[in-house]
């Protein structure tokens, strides 16, 4: 027979046993999972450059092919209407990603991107939908040049604009 002196020691096991293992917190987590430049060895580093230099140099070579400048500015094949559109919608998408990432952090000294939610919670929502929308109409002002390869290109430039992010130095 099993003693209530037993039962209560089986008891206090089973609470302990959660308390031993420990699960890390969040902090930790975080602080582990950084990968900002002072964290990163330089190979590291050294591999993301290289990989950004070959997605630019990619957009380059695409842009060169393409004609894509000379088609946006001055061919009459685009959607002209459909084309200033999806400019517009760039240069909003522009300022307001100046507006988050240089005048709240530099200005106003709000340094942690949650207090977007609180301070301008309708922001990023906003670039959300009209980044779709600018996908959409800048595909279809170019649809009339470069037919279905009009996503790839516009992709592959893309990517080039976004790596080339990893050569404009921190301030």
């Amino acid at each position: 027979m099993i003693s209530s002196d037993d039962r209560e020691e089986r008891t206090v096991d089973r609470e302990e046993k959660p308390e031993q293992i420990k699960s890390p917190s969040m902090s930790s987590v975080i602080s582990s999972a950084s990968t900002g430049p002072q964290t990163q060895s330089f190979g590291r580093r050294l591999s993301d450059k290289i990989y950004a230099l070959i997605w630019v140099l990619i957009a380059l070579f695409t842009a060169k092919q393409t004609d894509t400048v000379s088609t946006v500015l001055s061919s009459p094949k685009p959607i002209r209407p459909l084309l200033h559109i999806a400019v517009t919608q760039i240069v909003m998408n522009f300022i307001l990603m100046l507006y988050l990432g240089i005048f709240l952090p530099k200005v106003k000294g709000l340094k942690s991107s949650e207090a977007w939610n609180v301070y301008c919670p309708r922001v990023i929502p906003f670039m959300t939908v009209n980044g779709l929308v600018l996908i959409f109409t800048l595909t279809r002002s170019l649809w009339p040049v470069y037919g279905f390869w009009t996503p790839f290109i516009l992709g592959i430039e893309f990517m080039g604009l976004l790596f080339s992010s990893n050569f404009i130095p921190c301030f």
